[in-house]
C-alpha cells in the first residue's frame, strides 16, 4: 500500500485536481445510507472518525456499473471503501463532503474487509517482501503446502498445485484475493509522480 502522508484525512483533501503532482486515496466505512433523491451516504473515516456526506451525482445511476458499486455500499463495519484521487465539495446547504459523478466511478473500489485487517495484511506483505526466495517457500501451495507450484491466482499470484486445489480453498481464500490484488497494484506504481490515473484492479 501506499505510503501514508498518500492517504489524507478528510480536512487533508483538495478541493480541485490541484493535486496532479502525485497520486493519493482515501479509506472510508459506511456508517448509514441517505434517503434522498440520489444515493447519498454518510462515511467515516476509520482512524480519525470524522463522518461527511458522500453523494452521487449520476446521470446514469440505474447503469450496471453504478448499480453493481451502490450494491456493495452496506453499512456492515466489515468492509472499507477506497477512492482514488478524492476532493471534498461544498454543497450549497452549507455542508462539507465528497461529490462523486459518473467519471468518478473507477476511482471506486469496496473491499470486503474492514480497515484494521487491511492494514495488517498489508504489514504481513511488507514484512513477506523482505525474505528471500528459501525463507518465503516460493511454490508451495496455500492450499495445501505442497512443494514445486507452478499455478498462481491470475489476480492476487497466490500459488497453488492444481486447479482443485485452489477451488477447495475458494472459500478461504476470496475474502483476500481482491484486496491482495489491489495491495500488489499499488505495489506497481510511483506514488510520488503522477504520469497518468491509476484505477483500481
Amino acid at each position: 500500500m501506499a505510503p501514508s502522508d498518500h492517504f489524507p484525512n478528510f480536512c487533508e483533501l483538495p478541493d480541485t485536481w490541484e493535486r496532479l503532482d502525485n497520486h493519493w486515496a482515501i479509506a472510508l466505512e459506511v456508517v448509514e445510507p441517505q434517503f434522498w433523491i440520489r444515493p447519498m451516504y454518510t462515511m467515516r473515516e476509520p482512524i480519525t472518525k470524522l463522518q461527511f456526506t458522500l453523494a452521487f451525482y449520476l446521470d446514469e445511476p440505474n447503469s450496471e456499473k453504478a448499480q453493481k458499486l451502490l450494491s456493495k455500499f452496506k453499512p456492515d463495519g466489515q468492509s472499507t471503501v477506497l477512492i482514488m484521487y478524492p476532493r471534498k465539495h461544498f454543497f450549497v446547504d452549507g455542508q462539507i463532503g465528497m461529490r462523486i459523478e459518473d467519471e468518478d466511478l473507477e476511482n471506486i473500489k469496496v473491499l470486503n474487509v474492514h480497515w484494521p485487517d487491511l492494514i495488517i495484511k498489508n504489514e504481513e506483505m511488507n514484512y513477506y517482501a523482505t525474505l528471500s526466495p528459501e525463507e518465503r517457500l516460493d511454490g508451495y501451495c496455500v492450499g495445501c503446502d505442497k512443494g514445486s507450484c507452478t499455478l498462481r491466482c491470475a489476480n492476487c499470484r497466490e500459488p497453488y498445485c492444481a486447479r482443485d486445489c485452489k477451488q477447495r480453498d475458494w472459500k478461504k481464500h476470496k475474502r483476500w484475493c481482491s484486496t491482495k490484488g489491489q495491495l500488489l497494484a499499488w505495489r506497481s506504481f510511483d506514488w510520488n509522480v503522477y504520469d497518468k490515473p491509476q484505477p483500481f484492479v
